[in-house]
Parts: structure tokens; sequence; C-alpha cells
């Protein structure tokens, strides 16, 4: 939280206000309905306890099982990427689920607070729940630096 105010300082230190209004926006673009747990989303929002609760079940549901990331390195790199696509299909339908337990208003509000659309480029990799990717991508093929070998890599 103290980070964030920080952040938030030097980038009105920075940018104009309607640069800053933009960058937030896109934020919130980029964030998608992971941004309903910020307190001043949901408030701006209206989302009741009740809502939020619906939220926390859909993304308790969405969250992959451990005991596949066990198994993750010993897989092909066909059988990661169709477990990728999997999690990719989850997340995408939990990210659907949450939107639609926000009422029309909402999702009007939720509209109008993002701004104008803009197109993001793919990402590579994992993406987290609502949006949060690590930096760089990743998801290249092929023997990963600093993995040992495993039988099926050898084959």
């Amino acid at each position: 939280e103290e980070m964030n105010k920080k952040t938030e300082e030097m980038i009105n230190m920075v940018l104009e206000p309607k640069q800053t209004e933009r960058f937030g926006q896109l934020r919130l673009q980029r964030a998608g309905v992971g941004a309903f747990i910020r307190a001043d989303i949901a408030e701006k929002l209206g989302i009741t306890q009740e809502q939020k609760d619906k939220m926390q079940k859909i993304r308790e549901a969405a969250q992959p099982d451990p005991a596949a990331f066990a198994s993750f390195r010993d897989m092909s790199e066909e059988e990661r990427r169709e477990a990728f696509t999997k999690m990719q299909e989850k997340g995408k339908k939990a990210n659907e689920d949450v939107l639609n337990v926000l009422t029309a208003e909402q999702k009007g509000t939720w509209a109008k607070i993002q701004g104008k659309k803009f197109e993001f480029p793919p990402q590579q990799g994992f993406g987290g729940f609502g949006g949060g990717r690590r930096p760089g991508g990743g998801g290249g093929g092929g023997q990963q630096p600093g993995r040992p070998e495993t039988k099926k890599d050898n084959q």
C-alpha cells in the first residue's frame, strides 16, 4: 500500500493530468476484473458484500490445482501447451463469471471508468487470475535455462 502511494505520487509528478487519467484507465483495462478487489474500484462500482463473496468463490474455483504443477516439468512440450490452454480457458471463463456478478448499471460504470478500449499486445506464458502477469512474458519452448533435462526432453 505504501509503495503504491509513492508510485502514484511519482506518476502524478511526471505525467500531466490527462495522461495520469488515461494511465489509470489503462491500468484498469490491464487488470480486468482483478481490479474489483481494489477498495476504490469496489466503491466506485458499488459492489456489495454479497457480490464480493460470489466473486471470491469464482476466483477460488478458478485456481489451478497445485498437483498439476508438480508434474509439469515431466510433461512434454505438447502436454504443457495443452495444460496452459486449459488454464487460460478456465481463467477466461472465471473472468466472464465475475463480470456477470455485476448489475447492468455496474457494468456500465465499469466500462466508463476504463475509458477508450486499448488493444494490448498478446501476453506470453502464465497469466494469473484477472490479468496479473509476470513482467517480460515467457512461455518460450525448448529447454529452460537452469532446468535439468527430463526423460521426455531427451526423447
